[in-house]
């Protein structure tokens, strides 16, 4: 993508690359308001940066890694997790209870925050953090 929301992304590559005090930087998604059943609720969702778009997107550059967002309670929450694991994130943010949900319930987030995912691995990928502390 040359255009739209993917040159954000590459103007963000190119400011850090012109920095002197900072070499990379975690781009992060922002999943949305989800409804009862599940869903993403477009109409109360002010913000959504999807992780497979910011995924694909931050791949293309050296100085830039993925973020993702994973709401819990999606219904699928769990599967997201795992793929955007396998998809390079390196740091997972969710939305906190009070806002997540468009119902207002709060549930239980600890299967979610439990959740290890591909491979049993656990979730800090201390590799890819310290490189990125060090530059």
């Amino acid at each position: 993508m040359a255009h739209g929301d993917g040159l954000i992304v590459q103007k963000i590559s190119e400011r850090l690359a012109g920095s002197e005090l900072v070499g990379s930087a975690v781009v992060l998604a922002l999943d949305g308001v989800i409804n009862q059943n599940g869903q993403l609720d477009l109409d109360l969702t002010e913000s959504y940066i999807p992780n497979d778009f910011l995924a694909r997107e931050a791949a293309k550059y050296d100085n830039l890694y993925f973020g993702a967002s994973v709401n819990p309670y999606r219904h699928d929450a769990l599967e997201r997790l795992d793929q955007v694991k396998r998809d390079g994130a390196v740091l997972v943010k969710f939305v906190p209870v009070t806002v997540a949900r468009a119902d207002g319930v709060q549930g239980d987030d600890r299967a979610f925050l439990s959740h290890r995912g591909v491979g049993e691995n656990p979730w800090t990928r201390s590799d890819r953090v310290a490189a990125v502390a060090a530059e």
